[in-house]
């Protein structure tokens, strides 16, 4: 046995949501996510994420943790590197982990704002971040549900 799964028991299109999504949230910690409300001469105008905030940091850790488990699940599923059953469960579980991660941290610079937040408001960067990782959220969950029916009807037919 090489390890490779049938892509039928695990469908590509999950891993190629979850990776390109937190992908661009990896990218989107770069992108402006919040602007001063200050006179010009005395601000910089915006911040990105990842100068803002620990949280933005955080996400971006996740985020790439969940993008390299979704390549090495898609490169599984199409022949180009063999893992076992297990490691493909655990990959999957780990994708989901780092979403949950991402979109909490994301989520929780969304809702409050980094001090001094009366001089600050939310940018492009920010949201753009917001909706990539609740979509890598959303796409990671499929893949652990159908992870879970393909064990589980592999199983099934094993008896």
């Amino acid at each position: 046995m090489t390890g490779h799964h049938d892509p039928t028991q695990h469908p590509l299109l999950p891993a190629v949501v979850t990776a390109a999504a937190s992908f661009v949230v990896c990218l989107a910690v770069f992108a402006p996510w919040y602007t001063t409300q200050v006179a010009e001469i005395f601000s910089q105008g915006s911040v990105s994420g990842w100068n803002a905030t620990l949280a933005a940091k955080i996400a971006a850790f996740a985020a790439a943790i969940a993008t390299l488990g979704s390549l090495a699940i898609i490169g599984d599923a199409r022949g180009l590197v063999a893992l076992t059953p297990e490691l493909v469960r655990g990959l999957v579980i780990a994708c989901a982990l780092g979403c949950g991660v991402c979109a909490l941290s994301v989520a929780f610079r969304t809702v409050w704002i980094p001090e001094p937040a009366e001089f600050l408001t939310r940018d492009l960067g920010l949201f753009v971040a917001l909706a990539a990782s609740l979509i890598a959220l959303g796409a990671s969950a499929v893949q652990v549900v159908l992870g879970t029916r393909s064990v589980a009807d592999t199983s099934r037919r094993g008896r």
